[in-house]
């Protein structure tokens, strides 16, 4: 049986499980835990229920692909950390496409108003950070 305790750090354990993109129990856990973090934190960035389900999909896409080669080392930073530079990536791309392809009522003295909706790093870290919390309470 998964371990499911709330905890402030991905569990290493865990990290070197879902290196193998094969390891279906392993997967189901890791998205069990972060799915809802990722979808919490695009929606709070601007992004509609649709959009944040796609960032969903695309950051398990990236990660897929990553995860063979990865190797974790808490000296070199938190997963969280590395997980939060793709996912916000993937959020600024979604608000990038919205843009370019779906007529929302920018005018062109408005089109930079997708970078509103990003706010300054400072300001996206606080986000993820509090979205972490609030994913960890939600599992205890």
């Amino acid at each position: 049986m998964p371990n499911t305790s709330p905890q402030r750090s991905t569990r290493a354990s865990l990290l070197r499980r879902v290196r193998d993109v094969d390891d279906e129990s392993a997967w189901q856990e890791f998205v069990r835990f972060y799915q809802p973090l990722v979808v919490a934190y695009a929606r709070r960035c601007g992004c509609g229920e649709s959009m944040a389900w796609d960032v969903v999909q695309e950051t398990l896409v990236a990660l897929m692909a990553e995860m063979p080669r990865f190797h974790y080392d808490r000296r070199q930073g938190r997963f969280r950390a590395y997980l939060y530079a793709i996912v916000r990536n993937r959020v600024r791309q979604a608000l990038q496409r919205e843009r370019k392809y779906v007529s929302i009522g920018y005018s062109a003295e408005d089109g930079t108003a997708w970078q509103e909706r990003l706010a300054g790093d400072e300001e996206q870290q606080g986000i993820w950070e509090q979205e972490w919390d609030n994913t960890v309470l939600r599992g205890a």
